[in-house]
């Protein structure tokens, strides 16, 4: 496979430095890159060769260290496939969804169904002005009819499949990027199992004016990296075969060359909220899905 010539991120001038996004992905899918099927081979073998030759100290630790147990390499790898056959198809990526944030209430619409999404949803909000993301708890709601006529100007034929509504503090005014990660919410134990092993999430991407309007705004649909698959263990000396309500947390490795970043991050996900963010600003976003 013929890549991009290599952009070194330390060759940027100061400006496009504090621009520049994070440039992760995901461990799991570097140290195995053939554990997820011939398109995405060379892809990944390439951007881990990479790594590996120009990458900073503590990447090509993480992808050259041996398994430490084989159990543990062959469960980052399910979660991995989990997220990567659950991605959203380019037609979900290709309807915009619908995002407002109003007087303290988020409310989000989208065009096709997450998997294992029930009545209640999770959302993490990355304010791009602030260092920590927000949290909400998310119920499933009916379109009102601002919504209803909002959404039809979009260009959508048919209602949305669902709308979701909860509250959030109010954190600042004025123009803001956001990156909002949704993911179901289970109500207890039974669908925390089927939310592991079947659900997945979804990153809007949105620049919301934040005061008295209130507008719903156009936001871009992004793949997840969210799982609970692989949670932390909490007792025993095994690792749970159930998920505990908490999400897995995956390592990552830095990209040093932003073109083979951006092909990665759109064929898989992104890894953080900026370069999700980051991605969507960027030319020929579709092309390189």
């Amino acid at each position: 496979m013929n890549f991009l010539i290599p952009q070194a991120i330390d060759a940027l001038d100061p400006w496009d430095r504090a621009r520049r996004p994070d440039t992760l992905i995901d461990t799991t899918l570097l140290r195995h890159p053939a554990a997820f099927g011939e398109a995405l081979r060379p892809l990944l073998e390439g951007t881990r060769e990479l790594v590996l030759r120009e990458g900073d100290e503590l990447s090509r630790a993480s992808l050259a260290a041996p398994a430490i147990h084989a159990s543990r390499e062959e469960s980052d790898i399910l979660r991995a496939r989990s997220v990567l056959e659950r991605r959203p198809s380019a037609s979900e990526r290709a309807a915009r969804a619908l995002v407002s944030v109003f007087d303290g209430r988020l409310e989000i619409a989208l065009a096709y169904p997450v998997p294992a999404m029930g009545e209640r949803a999770a959302a993490k909000i990355h304010p791009v002005a602030l260092g920590d993301p927000l949290y909400a708890g998310l119920r499933r709601s009916k379109a009102n009819a601002h919504t209803v006529d909002a959404w039809h100007k979009l260009g959508h034929a048919q209602p949305p499949h669902s709308v979701w509504v909860g509250e959030i503090p109010i954190w600042s005014s004025g123009s803001q990027q956001l990156a909002i990660e949704i993911v179901p919410n289970p109500w207890g134990y039974n669908e925390a199992v089927l939310i592991a092993h079947r659900g997945a999430g979804r990153v809007l991407a949105v620049e919301l004016e934040l005061g008295d309007d209130c507008t719903l705004k156009p936001a871009r649909v992004m793949p997840s990296g969210w799982s609970y698959l692989r949670p932390d263990r909490t007792q025993g000396s095994t690792a749970p075969c159930f998920p505990h309500g908490a999400p897995a947390v995956s390592p990552h490795v830095r990209v040093p060359d932003l073109d083979l970043f951006a092909l990665c991050a759109t064929r898989t996900w992104a890894a953080s909220p900026r370069d999700t963010l980051w991605l969507c600003a960027r030319p020929g976003l579709r092309a390189l899905g």
